[in-house]
């Protein structure tokens, strides 16, 4: 979805993009907080639950405004986090601290997400993603 299909006019949606990467930050540092409470042990359930609420609240408010990649990357580690949830020897001593890169990756992507440099960004956060995703591939 381009600018141009949205049914924002331009400063509208610059206001929009600006509150979308506030929250995203703020929910950004609410995964990375959980992350850490852990210390290198998995999240508990209902941090799990919490960390893809976040990411599926991302997902969607960035669908909204736009940010199609952004979409992309938080789709990408809310399955992760589920994944998480589905199978407990996926996680290991390593993967709080991928996944604090992450969140820290995701919020410096934010500030670039709309300038050229964001998709070669946005490709590493991939990259990042599956290797917490899928460890052994």
């Amino acid at each position: 979805m381009s600018d141009g299909e949205l049914d924002f006019d331009p400063d509208e949606l610059t206001m929009l993009r600006q509150l979308f990467r506030s929250e995203a930050q703020n929910a950004l540092e609410t995964v990375t907080t959980h992350v850490l409470a852990g210390g290198s042990a998995k999240p508990t359930s209902d941090a799990l639950t919490e960390m893809m609420r976040m990411t599926h609240t991302l997902k969607g408010a960035a669908g909204t405004i736009g940010l199609n990649t952004m979409v992309d990357l938080a789709h990408r580690l809310e399955s992760a986090l589920a994944a998480f949830g589905r199978e407990s020897s996926l996680w290991t001593p390593a993967t709080a601290d991928l996944l604090v890169d992450v969140t820290d990756a995701l919020r410096a992507y934010l500030d670039i997400a709309t300038e050229p440099a964001g998709d070669v960004a946005a490709d590493m956060i991939r990259d990042q993603i599956d290797q917490i995703a899928w460890p052994h591939r």
